[in-house]
């Protein structure tokens, strides 16, 4: 994936937005004993990360965020800048997430 257009930083609104879609895709997360997900509220800010690791292999970890990308919506985003998969799809970026961290995330769906 590449770098998205992303959207002029929102109001409070897509600050709760980006949180919830961060709190499924850590659900989606937890659903693999081997992966650990938290989310944080970045230091002099209201946006909030999610940091996924793998317990296995402690220094196998990513930083993620949630981005609303100019046209199309909102997409997970790699520490770096790159989107990983559409908000709407928390259990397809978790399995990318897992692959990245060396791991198979179970094949389910959420509530």
């Amino acid at each position: 994936m590449s770098s998205p257009e992303l959207a002029n930083p929102g109001d409070a609104s897509d600050v709760g937005t980006c949180r919830a879609h961060l709190e499924a895709l850590a659900e989606a997360l937890h659903l693999s004993p081997a992966l650990r997900a938290e989310i944080y509220q970045l230091n002099g800010s209201q946006r909030s990360i999610l940091h996924a690791r793998n317990l296995a292999a402690n220094g196998l970890s990513e930083q993620i965020g949630c981005e609303r990308v100019e046209g199309d919506g909102w997409w997970f985003t790699w520490s770096w800048g790159d989107t990983i998969g559409p908000a709407s799809d928390p259990v397809g970026v978790a399995k990318v997430i897992g692959h990245m961290l060396r791991l198979k995330v179970p094949d389910v769906q959420l509530r």
